[in-house]
């Protein structure tokens, strides 16, 4: 498993499957910043964690390109390791949000940082960037995120006869999209299984 892999496991997002491919759900360079999602949450599964999403001004960087970090919960955010936070940008396809999480190359590229200037830059030369896609369900304080069913997803892949580039499967740019628009999520997504739920913060707690 490479480093990349680990990454996004211990982001805690992976724990069943995963949707990777070379080119994401919508258009990275039109994605608006998604502020619905901006604060802190809680996870309270065990070990309880709390993540923070933000979107800080860096040169370079896409407009819609934000940030999340997480620490166990009690620990201050500043805390937050280099594995412990991941970049993405979300978009809407029909009545369902989507994250994209870009995924860090492995070494000798795997020190890229997209909080410093230039770092998504270096992220887009580098070699096999690639996503991850989960669904996004945001009802009142509650965000569910949904990593997706990789079994499902490496069946369509097959019945597509879309082949794989390193870990990730060589979607044309659009055509994810197009499917979720054409046939909806639910036969990779909103499988049940692996889901995180998140109960965002008041300021006071």
């Amino acid at each position: 498993m490479s480093l990349r892999i680990l990454t996004a496991c211990a982001f805690g997002l992976l724990s069943s499957g995963c949707i990777p491919v070379t080119q994401p759900v919508g258009d990275i360079d039109k994605a608006e910043p998604n502020m619905d999602l901006i604060g802190s949450w809680l996870d309270e599964e065990s070990p309880p964690q709390l993540w923070v999403v933000d979107r800080p001004e860096v040169k370079g960087n896409p407009k819609g390109l934000m940030r999340v970090r997480i620490v166990a919960k009690g620990k201050k955010i500043e805390d937050a390791r280099p594995n412990d936070t991941m970049w993405f940008f979300t978009s809407t396809v029909g009545k369902h949000i989507y994250a994209n999480l870009l995924v860090p190359p492995d070494k000798p590229e795997a020190s890229i940082d997209f909080g410093k200037e230039d770092g998504y830059t270096a992220w887009m030369k580098s070699k096999n960037p690639g996503f991850f896609i989960a669904q996004l369900t945001l009802k009142g304080p509650v965000l569910t995120i949904d990593p997706g069913n990789q079994t499902a997803f490496e069946e369509l892949m097959k019945d597509e006869k879309i082949d794989k580039n390193g870990e990730f499967y060589r979607t044309k740019s659009g055509w994810l999209a197009g499917y979720l628009e054409k046939t909806g999520p639910a036969k990779i997504f909103t499988n049940g299984k692996g889901k995180n739920t998140l109960r965002r913060l008041k300021e006071k707690e």
